[in-house]
């Protein structure tokens, strides 16, 4: 920093006093590009306006009013800060300012428009994808530049319920068919001279079984397997349907990659793609006549609960709210809630408000706690 700077500063305070010092150091900061230290002086000018010790980092509690003030100033040089920062290039400077105050969308912004280097590509991803900034952006770089072999790691250690899931596991449905397309249409031009006009997998390998011959593949089994898999929580129904297309490729591989899977896709590509396909809504009676049947013949004790937990998921995702109710009654009485990955039987009872079924298995479980929410909620809901 120039040197001036500091005579500048003390001859603003003679001259005019400590206000005038602090907007002389704040302005030559912003004319420096020296935004980590403005923070700090802006804050500085803060605790001045407010009677607060000036350096010291242990505050003493204050009042509500100077609290909510000195809050906001906090917050304000925060923004201030990291608008520069974007202004300057520096997203990841700008992101630890934003994420500080709970300001996310203007990096989410930035990162949808940037194109990382190599040299930061890794600073990127871990900003966007590990640190929540743009999930999404996150995994397409990842899916990108490093495949997905590293795209389903990353994807299966991801939170439940935790947003940009959505997105992500569709870019993986969506990326995998893709390239299975592109490859086995490769397959069949090389053979036929020519491939269908068409992207339907289903399609493209039926009556054609050169292209599995000598346990042949045209992507890693254990890839396609983890991503059908995974398909089960999407929603997007187009994405669904990518995912049942997915397993009638995989029927078709090899026996020797015919993974299997937990309760109850044990058939793996058969079972999800008929769990997919009542999803999707193209075969639902179907679907939910499968794995009741699968409910039916489990073995809790051996398989656990998997298979009745799973077949509850895909009644509640197809809005059979009270089928639901009555197969966690049967099969998932004496699950704890904290075990459960499906809706419990009071979330269930409140999805379908459905609260006279709730007091009645509440008292077959002889629960007064649970019988007296129930009753109090039909007692709101008929009042409403």
């Amino acid at each position: 920093m120039d040197s001036t700077v500091f005579d500048r500063i003390q001859q603003a305070f003679i001259a005019e006093g400590a206000t005038a010092a602090l907007e002389r150091l704040i302005t030559a900061l912003r004319e420096e590009k020296e935004y980590a230290y403005l923070f700090h002086a802006l804050l500085l000018k803060a605790r001045h306006e407010l009677g607060l010790p000036l350096l010291s980092s242990h505050v003493e509690p204050l009042d509500e009013e100077t609290q909510r003030k000195y809050n906001d100033a906090y917050i304000a040089a925060y923004r201030e800060v990291g608008e520069l920062f974007l202004q300057a290039g520096d997203i990841p400077q700008a992101w630890v300012c934003f994420r500080a105050i709970g300001e996310p969308q203007k990096v989410r912004d930035a990162l949808e428009r940037v194109e990382p280097s190599p040299d930061n590509l890794d600073t990127f991803i871990q900003i966007a994808y590990h640190e929540g900034a743009h999930p999404r952006k996150g995994f397409e770089w990842i899916l990108q530049h490093y495949g997905e072999c590293s795209a389903i790691t990353y994807y299966s250690q991801y939170p439940p319920h935790a947003e940009g899931k959505q997105e992500c596991g569709a870019m993986l449905v969506r990326h995998l068919h893709a390239l299975l397309v592109h490859r086995v249409k490769h397959d069949i031009k090389q053979i036929e001279g020519d491939a269908p006009d068409t992207d339907c997998l289903a399609e493209l390998v039926r009556g054609r079984d050169y292209l599995f011959a000598n346990n042949s593949y045209h992507v890693d089994p254990s890839h396609l397997s983890s991503v059908v898999q995974h398909s089960v929580e999407l929603k997007d129904v187009e994405v669904l349907r990518l995912a049942a297309d997915l397993t009638e490729y995989g029927k078709r591989l090899s026996s020797m990659y015919h993974y299997e899977g937990p309760p109850p896709f044990q058939n793996l590509y058969e079972d999800c793609g008929i769990y997919l396909r009542a999803l999707s809504g193209d075969a639902v009676e179907e679907g939910i006549a499968h794995f009741r049947r699968k409910v039916e013949q489990s073995n809790p004790q051996e398989e656990g609960t998997g298979a009745a937990q799973m077949f509850v998921y895909l009644l509640t995702r197809l809005q059979r709210l009270d089928d639901a109710i009555e197969v966690s009654r049967v099969y998932l009485a004496d699950v704890p809630e904290d075990q459960l990955f499906c809706a419990s039987i009071p979330q269930l009872c409140q999805m379908s408000h459905n609260y006279r079924r709730l007091m009645e298995i509440a008292k077959e479980r002889e629960n007064p706690l649970v019988f007296t929410a129930g009753l109090l909620m039909s007692g709101e809901t008929s009042r409403g």
